[in-house]
């Protein structure tokens, strides 16, 4: 399917020149899950298309189940204003070929946005990402963390979800172990590395990033 949300997307989506920006995909099923092959590409040259260099800000390089997470990357633009970002969903079982920027296909959805270009300020400026972000501590961790969200009330069926870099989910938590708004997370049988930490909650996406040594 295909939905349209140029009009009347509740969220203003701002990029600017040679940034990355950190995107979480995540797909929904009406019964079994499937592999989804998804990319993201924005007109960065306002010319009415995706073809153009540059034009295809994520990729995660094959399909996968579940959530997806990664970089957006922009490349140096030069003109401000509003265009045209897509998202793509294309079933990706049996090895099926990733999408393309204008393919039709059988199983899965395409979304489009309004995006705006800013040629000047920076993304910390204008606080691209969500103005709270989870306080996770210690870091680095060892065998476990506490995490909490300054300002905020945590509900209990909130969802954390737990990524390496490459975007590979290591971690689910549907229901949080509260104490004092507050809670803990187990990171005894997780790798040494970085990780990004996403909270998801009433329809908004915290972040914060966890080190495990």
């Amino acid at each position: 399917g295909f939905q349209d949300f140029t009009g009347s997307q509740p969220t203003e989506l701002k990029f600017y020149p040679l940034s990355n920006q950190t995107i979480v995909l995540t797909p929904g099923f009406l019964g079994a899950e499937y592999k989804e092959y998804f990319k993201v590409y924005i007109d960065f040259n306002q010319d009415g298309d995706f073809f153009d260099d540059g034009e295809l800000a994520f990729d995660p390089g094959f399909a996968q189940h579940g959530v997806v997470s990664g970089e957006l990357s922009t490349p140096a633009f030069t003109q401000g204003g509003l265009t045209r970002m897509r998202v793509m969903m294309k079933y990706g079982e049996n090895n099926q070929p990733a999408p393309t920027a204008c393919e039709s296909f059988t199983y899965g959805q395409i979304e489009d946005y309004c995006a705006t270009l800013l040629t000047s300020g920076s993304p910390t400026s204008d606080n691209f990402e969500s103005k709270t972000k989870l306080r996770i501590y210690p870091q680095p961790a060892q065998n476990w963390v506490w995490a909490d969200l300054p300002g905020v009330q945590i509900e209990e069926n909130a969802t954390i979800h737990l990524f390496d870099l490459s975007g590979k989910m290591v971690l689910e938590i549907k229901t949080l172990p509260l104490r004092k708004q507050a809670f803990y997370i187990s990171t005894e049988d997780i790798p040494p590395g970085v990780y990004l930490i996403t909270l998801q909650m009433d329809n908004q996406i915290f972040r914060g990033k966890l080190i495990k040594e």
